[in-house]
């Protein structure tokens, strides 16, 4: 029994480094998901895709819910969405 937990024992180190590596691995790869917020539109570029017509588009609009979207691949640029108020003024109309 002593020889088993002695072997055992040995892979301690080896487990909590697994187990760090799937964490930061995780983490890495939950950071590739974008969420677009109420008020703008996210815009991915970087891959082409085909519609069902045959033709193709370099860019994907997102305006609700969000996108996966690898940082190599692809690139995210976020798009407001907020009003702006513009004065006019009309002379001799």
């Amino acid at each position: 029994m002593e020889r088993i937990l002695d072997q055992i024992s040995g892979w301690g180190p080896v487990v909590l480094g697994v187990g760090i590596l799937g964490i930061i691995v995780m983490i890495w790869v939950i950071s590739w998901r974008k969420i677009c917020r109420p008020n703008e539109a996210l815009v991915i570029t970087g891959k082409k895709q085909r519609l069902p017509d045959g033709r193709y588009l370099r860019s994907t609009p997102i305006t609700s819910g969000g996108a996966w979207a690898i940082p190599v691949l692809r690139k995210v640029d976020r798009l407001s969405l907020t009003l702006m108020e513009v004065p006019i003024t009309v002379h001799n109309a």
